[in-house]
């Protein structure tokens, strides 16, 4: 998927709620989206490891690379094991965490597309769009 892909949620959706367990061995978004979609996620088997070499070509550590530094931190295993201790499980230890899903994806923020119109007409957005007249 890239990152202009306009159905990349609509193909994640069908993948992740398509299998009851998702199983990794890295953090990463795909785990609130598999949970948020339904599926027991689970972090297990050899953690990956990730390395700066992992990034050389990156675009966004290219132009900032004083952050590569702390996203590795970040996706190092005793950092990850710290804030989602309760995923390193074994499969039949996997539980549905859906709510905690819905939390990390945003649902809360969600809004509905007449909220949308009203936030980005009210100049609310100003501050997000520069509006030119053609």
């Amino acid at each position: 998927m890239s990152l202009d892909d306009k159905n990349a949620l609509y193909r994640l959706q069908t993948l992740l709620s398509t299998f009851e367990y998702m199983t990794t061995n890295a953090s990463g978004s795909h785990i609130a989206y598999a949970a948020y979609f339904g599926a027991k996620v689970y972090i297990y088997g050899s953690y990956c490891r990730y390395r700066e070499e992992d990034f050389r070509d990156d675009p966004f550590y290219l132009a900032n690379p004083e952050v590569l530094n702390v996203a590795l931190n970040l996706l190092c295993k005793r950092t990850v094991y710290q804030h989602l201790k309760d995923f390193f499980v074994l499969p039949q230890e996997a539980v549905v965490r859906k709510d905690w899903g819905e939390y990390q994806v945003g649902l809360q923020h969600k809004k509905k597309p007449s909220e949308m119109l009203g936030i980005l007409f009210s100049g609310k957005a100003k501050s997000f769009f520069h509006w030119s007249v053609i």
